[in-house]
């Protein structure tokens, strides 16, 4: 059973909120600001330290351990390690005994981005051979690499594996084929290759992250079709880790982050650790408390991660390489006019995405006659794909249809952010200067700035440090940041962990 924190919703009163299992009708994709919208206030940077301080003095505990042994998989740039090591402090080793990151180069930015001397012993290619065969090819060692000499050793402190949620996230269109059973593709292949591996390394506590669309029903002709993907991989953990293993599932959000990045975390304790039933409900409270204390912060502000003067040449400021991906559901644009920036493209994709965002009633049948060319936000981006530059355009109409009827003065003081990489009917769109979900095809577009979000400002707004992302192109920053995990949520379950481990203690 997945139970949303009983963290207090802003305005509301607080109270736990078990998830039901989805309804049999088909799911539609959320298309633009959440319901429930959050008070975002202009600040200063975010800065992990002072907010790891916050959380621990909620907790009323600080690191005491001298070593912090882990292993990850699906590592993506390597934050659970960074979080741990920000949260131990100098005075403790964490040492990383594997991770796996099945990119090359997601891999490359993860050894990059590694500070001198804080490189996981072994970073495997593939968590599914991993699993099968006991090796995988190693990007450190160059060559295939034994994983089996770990297994068995019950060393390892923490587990932590955010598994691929392509399947069931609501930005994948075909997430809502009903012919498509979302755990039987390549992809879901992972989660039970990860499980192996969790079930040999023994390690006294797991952390397993993946999206909301875990509650979604996971389709198909199987008899357990209309099961949420939950189920399922309950049924995984149960199958490998019941006799072993507690563990319970929470939704938890990114706050204070301006980032929206709500996820599910399995988080489990190994049973000789959770050698009484209080001590799993111990850490599940200690959880909701500190998850109440980040979500009664406001919101920081965008702007506060915004670079003051972006260099003007700089290529990952454009929205995507000649040559790169269009979204998934636009193969038809592809073919028509995604090429190039020649008028005439331009107006056949336009005229698409302003269909879309009318059959979605996103914007009225008269919106395309308020919008001048010369008015148009990509007027003055002629280095664009034409295809980006309507999705610009199009976003531009969303935004001004979703300002009707406000204020003059309440409009101009709204701060629009758009997801502009999705087609016209499901992009996200945020008017109060946080930012939609980051997902491995967001181009979010910043309409107060008139520009697209810069890799390093959005690694920023998920609460990383400097980020190297030096040889990468957008479109693969992107799919690095949209498969990484938020600093803030990652804290708020690392620190109740090691209090569980006696690895804090009473400050």
């Amino acid at each position: 059973m997945v139970k949303k924190s009983s963290a207090p919703v802003k305005g509301k009163a607080s109270a736990k909120k078990v998830l039901k299992k989805p309804a049999s009708k088909k799911a539609t994709p959320a298309q633009s600001e959440p319901a429930e919208p959050r008070l975002v206030e202009n600040m200063a940077t975010f800065d992990l330290k002072e907010f790891l301080h916050e959380m621990q003095t909620v907790l009323g505990c600080a690191p005491c351990a001298d070593k912090v042994v882990l292993a990850t998989a699906c590592s993506g740039l390597g934050v659970p390690a960074a979080v741990l090591r920000s949260i131990m402090g100098d005075a403790a080793k964490v040492v990383e005994i594997t991770a796996s990151e099945i990119s090359e180069t997601s891999a490359h930015a993860l050894l990059q981005n590694c500070p001198k001397g804080h490189q996981p012993l072994q970073l495997l290619r593939n968590v599914v051979d991993a699993a099968s065969s006991g090796k995988s090819f190693c990007y450190i060692a160059n060559k295939v690499t034994p994983m089996n000499e770990l297994f068995g050793s019950e060393g390892t402190d923490i587990y932590v594996a955010g598994y691929p949620c392509n399947d069931n996230s609501s930005m994948n269109t075909s997430r809502f084929d009903p012919q498509k059973d979302a755990t039987t593709t390549p992809f879901a292949a992972v989660l039970p290759a990860v499980v192996h591996v969790l079930d040999k390394l023994a390690p006294k506590a797991f952390l397993l992250e993946n999206v909301p669309g875990l509650l979604k029903k996971r389709s198909g002709q199987s008899p357990s079709s209309a099961e949420p993907v939950m189920s399922w991989v309950e049924d995984k953990l149960k199958s490998k880790l019941g006799n072993r293993y507690s563990w319970f599932s929470l939704m938890l959000p990114s706050d204070p982050l301006p980032t929206r990045r709500d996820r599910i975390f399995t988080i489990g304790l190994r049973k000789d650790i959770a050698c009484h039933p209080g001590q799993l409900t111990g850490l599940q409270s200690d959880i909701n408390k500190l998850v109440s204390a980040a979500s009664a912060m406001p919101v920081h502000h965008v702007s506060g991660f915004l670079h003051v003067d972006p260099a003007p040449n700089d290529a990952q400021q454009t929205g995507c390489e000649p040559g790169g991906d269009a979204d998934d559901g636009d193969e038809d644009m592809v073919a028509t006019g995604y090429v190039d920036a020649q008028q005439g493209n331009y107006a056949v994709c336009f005229e698409k995405a302003v269909h879309r965002a009318v059959q979605a009633g996103r914007v009225s049948k008269d919106s395309p006659l308020l919008l001048p060319h010369i008015s148009r936000m990509s007027a003055s981006m002629p280095h664009e794909t034409a295809w980006m530059r309507a999705q610009i355009d199009v976003y531009q109409l969303i935004i001004a249809h979703m300002k009707e009827g406000l204020h003059p003065d309440v409009a101009d003081s709204l701060h629009a952010v758009a997801d502009v990489g999705q087609s016209a009917e499901r992009g996200h769109v945020h008017l109060h200067g946080d930012l939609p979900c980051l997902t491995t095809s967001s181009r979010l577009f910043d309409y107060q700035s008139r520009r697209f979000l810069l890799p390093a400002e959005l690694a920023a707004s998920m609460g990383m440090g400097r980020v190297d992302f030096r040889g990468l192109t957008l479109s693969q920053s992107s799919a690095i940041l949209g498969k990484s995990m938020a600093t803030t949520t990652l804290a708020i379950l690392f620190l109740p962990l090691l209090k569980c481990l006696q690895m804090c203690q009473e400050a």
